[in-house]
């Protein structure tokens, strides 16, 4: 039975971010720990090195797989499925306010969210796009419209350390993120670009 990577998109999103398919073939080979088994709220993860390993390695592998793809570039479900296939993997494809068995997970749009959630409906994000949302009053405050690299510094100086660790060496163009059950992601600024600008067209933050 092959091993299921999981790729989490929003509603609007017809093709997966190239920056999501490492950290979810990763997950797929070591899965992070079920938080409701240990009854913790950072339960202890004996893979996480061994994940982040595997997603740095993939991450290398993609780009001579696919040299001339852009990081910012997305690739069609079915390209994903079939590269994925290739790794002795199978995709699903699951959307934030969607059960996993709904139409997202055999990789068909759904119809885009409303908008009418506001800043406060964070229970259908990841980690990063909650503080983002709860924190937008204030991520705007000098700035009407930040753009994603402003919005990246304001999340590595004032972002709760649970989710923004403290960095030694801070990239200029991506930020690192742990997720609620202590799996660590990479944030690249052309991800947040475009999640900004899907959430200012859905109206969950100002045009």
């Amino acid at each position: 039975m092959k091993r299921i990577a999981v790729v989490w998109l929003s509603a609007a999103e017809i093709q997966i971010p190239v920056a999501l398919i490492p950290g979810a073939m990763a997950q797929a080979i070591y899965p992070l720990p079920d938080r409701n088994d240990s009854g913790s709220a950072r339960p202890h993860d004996p893979d996480a090195v061994q994940r982040l390993l595997i997603e740095r390695e993939q991450t290398f592998l993609l780009k001579q797989k696919f040299p001339h793809l852009p990081e910012n570039c997305g690739m069609s479900i079915t390209d994903v499925k079939q590269y994925l296939a290739n790794n002795d993997l199978k995709l699903e494809v699951r959307r934030f306010g969607e059960h996993p068995t709904d139409s997202a997970a055999s990789g068909k749009p759904s119809p885009p969210e409303s908008a009418c959630g506001g800043l406060s409906d964070t229970k259908r994000l990841v980690a990063w796009q909650a503080v983002l949302l709860e924190n937008w009053p204030k991520i705007a405050e000098c700035q009407k419209k930040p753009p994603a690299r402003e919005v990246m510094r304001w999340l590595r100086v004032n972002g709760p350390r649970d989710v923004f660790p403290a960095e030694s060496r801070p990239a200029r163009n991506s930020l690192c993120w742990v997720d609620e059950g202590g799996g660590s992601h990479t944030l690249t600024i052309s991800r947040l670009s475009t999640v900004l600008a899907e959430w200012r067209k859905a109206g969950k933050i100002p045009a």
